[in-house]
């Protein structure tokens, strides 16, 4: 299994996810504007305490009160405001739209910038599939091979890529296309490894990557499709891209399914989910970047 062959240790992830922390924490106090939550604040937030009226009521840094169960935790932060009782995936929703930049959604969180033109290559974009490849088969495997009673309830959902990704590499391979050589482990590789240690260890830390892998791939994933069919494949549709019922009716059976994983959550294992948002994207970006390469 890709997650068994020639993955490095912890300490290449750990250092992208601090990285990727210190920055956010640096553009809050900066800016004095909410950044994603931080991974680590599970471990250093307080229990809940009660205010004046018997509400929940947790401390917290502002960054993290801005967007840590903006929506579905049913507290009352200490700044005083009061949280309503809709979906956590919206939630979890936001924590990752906020890390989008303006040119990249129009609600994104972070400032724009201009795009250097996008020149994908058939090489890189085979390492591409094939690196979506161990993702996605090891999120399926990792689902399929559970004994979480609540990771199970994801099984055959709809929104599996591994047949499709299996299709495409061939039809690629079979042009005479060669992937862009990669020394060491991939990027698809480490993520396996994380996302593996992930599920043995936080079932909420889990979800976010579950959540962000799939739910991305049918927004902005499309996208990023139809740029590189037109540019490299003649506009060809590869199977990476199709599902077998309507999208919209998928997510939403899907997100149902993980807010009711959630609803069992404590107020920190809820923080513990949002805080892995960073972690997710810079993981998802080393697998793009190869479409490039």
């Amino acid at each position: 299994t890709p997650h068994a062959t020639g993955l490095r240790g912890r300490g290449r992830h750990r250092r992208a996810m601090d990285a990727g922390r210190g920055m956010a924490r640096a553009r809050c106090v900066k800016r004095g504007t909410p950044s994603a939550p931080p991974a680590a604040a599970a471990n250093r937030v307080a229990r809940p305490s009660r205010d004046g009226r018997g509400k929940r009521r947790i401390p917290g840094n502002p960054c993290l009160r801005k967007h840590a169960l903006s929506r579905g935790a049913g507290v009352v932060w200490a700044s005083g405001t009061e949280v309503g009782s809709a979906s956590f995936m919206e939630a979890l929703k936001d924590a990752a739209m906020h890390l989008h930049r303006k040119d990249q959604a129009t609600s994104g969180g972070q400032k724009a910038k201009e795009r250097s033109e996008f020149l994908p290559t058939k090489e890189g974009y085979l390492r591409f599939l094939i690196d979506s490849r161990i993702v996605f088969s090891s999120l399926e495997d990792i689902v399929r091979d559970t004994d979480n009673d609540q990771l199970a309830t994801l099984r055959a959902n709809g929104l599996e890529r591994t047949v499709a990704l299996d299709k495409d590499i061939a039809f690629l391979s079979e042009m005479g296309v060669q992937p862009t050589k990669f020394q060491g482990s991939t990027p698809g590789m480490e993520y396996a490894r994380y996302l593996h240690e992930l599920s043995e260890s936080s079932t909420p830390a889990f979800v976010c990557h579950y959540y962000n892998t799939y739910f991305a791939h049918t927004a902005g994933g499309q996208m990023i499709g139809k740029a590189v069919a037109s540019k490299i494949l003649d506009n060809a549709v590869l199977e990476f891209y199709k599902y077998p019922g309507k999208v919209p009716a998928l997510l939403q059976d899907v997100r149902q399914k993980l807010d009711d994983i959630s609803a069992t959550w404590s107020d920190e294992e809820k923080e513990r989910c949002l805080g892995e948002t960073g972690a997710a994207f810079q993981y998802g970006g080393k697998i793009l970047s190869q479409i490039t390469s």
